[in-house]
């Protein structure tokens, strides 16, 4: 199984993507830089790291808090709308699970 997680809680956020149970390297938020211009960019840069598409994925994961209410939405948002996109199932993850 193949799915691709996001955190956007807060400034630390982080991306990964989870072949079989066994996450990848994740890539780190920059402290600094707004979501709006790091966050697709970076999604694109992990599955192209695995040689993975969209397509190709089985799921999304995404962080549903607690943390800073505009990180959850942005979070969210972005998972919402590529798992409309491409027909994919989400799972949210409380971090306090995590």
């Amino acid at each position: 199984m193949l799915v691709l997680s996001l955190d956007t809680c807060d400034a630390r956020g982080s991306v990964c993507l989870v072949r079989d149970g066994v996450p990848g390297v994740p890539i780190a938020h920059p402290a600094g830089q707004d979501y709006s211009t790091w966050l697709l960019p970076a999604l694109q840069r992990c599955l192209d790291a695995s040689s993975a598409s969209y397509g190709a994925l089985d799921a999304f994961a995404v962080a549903t808090g607690p943390g800073s209410f505009t990180g959850v939405r942005v979070g969210l948002a972005t998972v919402k709308a590529l798992a409309e996109a491409f027909r994919k199932p989400i799972a949210g993850i409380s971090r306090l699970l995590a």
